[in-house]
């Protein structure tokens, strides 16, 4: 192989490596192109997670407001139940005073009239 030979065969050679160099240098770019959009999607994510949990958040927060609600009209209803059994045995014992008082009246007044 003739110098010139050898010299195209060297000039080949740089011209091959310089194809692979922009050949790594194009893959390298759209590795950064790629791991740029991970990172985009994985910001975007993060965000929607956060969201997310300040709304989870939020409706544990109604929820526990609910309850506390709901507890709060139960002792409300019970104490209103007590207070209508209360005014039940109230005018269950009143009734049979007046039935009583009613019934000695009656009996008192037959037993003026058969006396007289």
């Amino acid at each position: 192989m003739g110098e010139k030979e050898h010299s195209e065969v060297e000039k080949e050679i740089d011209e091959l490596w310089e194809e692979e160099e922009e050949l790594d240098l194009e893959k390298l770019a759209e590795e950064v192109y790629q791991e740029e959009n991970l990172r985009r999607d994985l910001r975007i994510l993060r965000d929607g997670l956060e969201k997310e949990r300040r709304r989870c958040q939020q409706l544990e927060n109604e929820l526990s407001r609910a309850e506390e609600e709901i507890a709060r009209l139960e002792r409300e209803i019970l104490a209103w139940h007590k207070r209508a059994l209360n005014l039940k045995e109230a005018d269950e014992a009143e009734l049979a005073e007046l039935i009583g008082k009613e019934r000695l009246e009656s009996l008192t007044y037959h037993l003026q009239k058969e006396i007289q």
